[in-house]
């Protein structure tokens, strides 16, 4: 059985469907996909609905998430048969794996809607992700106590956060119950999150933290770079952990942000803000409290961005 056999056999596909290519790329260790063509043969004819077999009048593209195969991110695409109905109207077969609209395959959809009782949820995540062609976004709403799914929606907006909230009061959970949220820094996360969890604390995840941190920072290597021709070349130097440069690079950063004041305070900034994840939180509200009208972050509007979200920030992974 050669390949496109196996998976048509895998998704249960049923003549005139079946798996015409399989492609299989890989970015990286970590993100793996799996891509199945569905087709079908030459002449095939579909029922209108009515038991008449109809001709098809031209393809449409679409794409849904289906479940992994053993790992990678698995995609189905179709070129979907419009038909030439038996009243001459043109209509979009209705494929058997995903429901008319949607961009999940009803196996996808179902195993989100089979997550454990959400009974206890208090803390939830909000992620989003995308597949490396095309940018098909899914948001994913997780329960941070559990790891649990709690549901899957597409896209990456506003909207995205009511439509985990109303699965999850269909359950009989209240969305106040919901006391935290987690996610990156998205404008849309933060506006949804206001009106589907009106309760929630918003907290900000460590990794879009360092982003914004790391951002701030280069914006200020960058300005400074223009007066300084000695910083060319080193954008790294100040963008990696300390300890993860080397003897020769490590020199070089003490060498370069001794005569710089702009350049030495926002990587004092950087290398604070990274230590507090390792303090208490009480703690670590008051080291910010002190460390930001120091740094000139209010006046420095590179920094900005930093201190509008520090609170949010200083919320996540740390114990109260």
């Amino acid at each position: 059985m050669n390949s496109e056999a196996l998976f048509s056999t895998a998704l249960g596909l049923q003549p005139p469907w079946q798996v015409k290519g399989v492609t299989f790329s890989v970015d990286g260790p970590t993100h793996n996909e799996l891509h199945l063509r569905i087709g079908f043969p030459p002449g095939t004819r579909f029922s209108d609905g009515t038991g008449k077999p109809c001709p098809v009048h031209d393809t449409v593209g679409r794409q849904w998430q289906h479940l992994s195969f053993f790992g990678p991110v698995c995609y189905l695409h179709c070129a979907v048969p419009r038909i030439t109905t038996g009243d001459g109207h043109v209509r979009t077969v209705e494929v058997p794996w995903a429901r008319p609209g949607s961009g999940f395959t009803l196996l996808f959809e179902a195993l989100a809607r089979a997550a454990d009782d959400p009974s206890s949820l208090t803390q939830l995540e909000a992620d989003e992700t995308s597949s490396k062609k095309g940018h098909h976004y899914v948001t994913v709403g997780v329960d941070m106590a559990t790891s649990r799914v709690i549901h899957a929606t597409e896209g990456k907006g506003k909207a995205t956060l009511k439509n985990i909230q109303q699965p999850i009061e269909s359950k009989g959970i209240d969305k106040n119950q919901v006391e935290q949220i987690s996610m990156d820094l998205s404008p849309s996360f933060i506006a949804g999150t206001a009106e589907a969890f009106p309760s929630a604390k918003i907290t900000f995840d460590r990794f879009h933290v360092v982003k914004l941190l790391n951002q701030a920072m280069n914006q200020v290597r960058i300005g400074e770079r223009k007066e300084h021709a000695a910083l060319k070349g080193h954008k790294y130097t100040f963008l990696r952990n300390r300890g993860n440069l080397s003897g020769k690079r490590e020199a070089e950063l003490t060498g370069l942000v001794t005569p710089y004041p702009t350049l030495r305070e926002a990587y004092r900034l950087k290398v604070l803000f990274n230590d507090l994840w390792a303090m208490p939180q009480a703690h670590g509200r008051v080291v910010l409290a002190a460390m930001v009208p120091g740094s000139g972050c209010r006046q420095d509007p590179r920094l900005h961005g930093v201190c509008q979200h520090r609170q949010g920030a200083l919320a996540r992974d740390r114990p109260v």
